[in-house]
């Protein structure tokens, strides 16, 4: 399955690192996945990835790539990527078992601190939130995860 919104997605990184002062490479190519051009950058996103998209080599590079201080940004599917790579499982910290249909509900925000900041959408410490929707009814594509990627409140 390859998502609608991967092309509005990387359009949104351009504008980011256009604001902010980044460059960004954008590919569909696993071979990219290598020491050689993985060294080149600060931070991989996985933009609504799914399925196995690296073979063992590319998985190699890429965990090697993290350990070494490279940054990863796992976007919307990337909780659905490389199932059975554990390593990536534990980098991810949750995968999700099942995508229920688009529903309406209602949400609250969880803010857990992290790292000297906090996560959660609507948190006004976390920057990159800020401008998120507040908590309360409406309609979204929800997950059920396999296990819970915060602690319980």
């Amino acid at each position: 399955f390859r998502h609608d919104s991967i092309a509005p997605g990387v359009a949104a990184v351009r504008a980011l690192g256009a604001r902010h002062g980044f460059a960004v490479a954008a590919t569909e190519d696993p071979a990219a996945f290598n020491e050689r051009r993985l060294r080149r950058y600060a931070a991989v996103v996985w933009l609504s990835t799914t399925g196995d998209v690296l073979d063992a080599a590319q998985q190699a590079a890429f965990e090697r790539y993290v350990r070494r201080g490279g940054g990863f940004v796992g976007v919307h599917s990337a909780a659905d990527t490389e199932n059975g790579w554990s390593w990536y499982g534990r980098l991810l910290g949750a995968r999700f078992r099942t995508h229920p249909a688009v529903q309406e509900a209602t949400s609250r925000t969880a803010v857990t601190p992290r790292r000297g900041g906090c996560r959660g959408a609507g948190s006004a410490r976390t920057s990159g939130t800020t401008s998120a929707p507040s908590p309360g009814a409406g309609c979204a594509c929800w997950r059920c995860w396999t296990s819970r990627p915060t602690p319980a409140a």
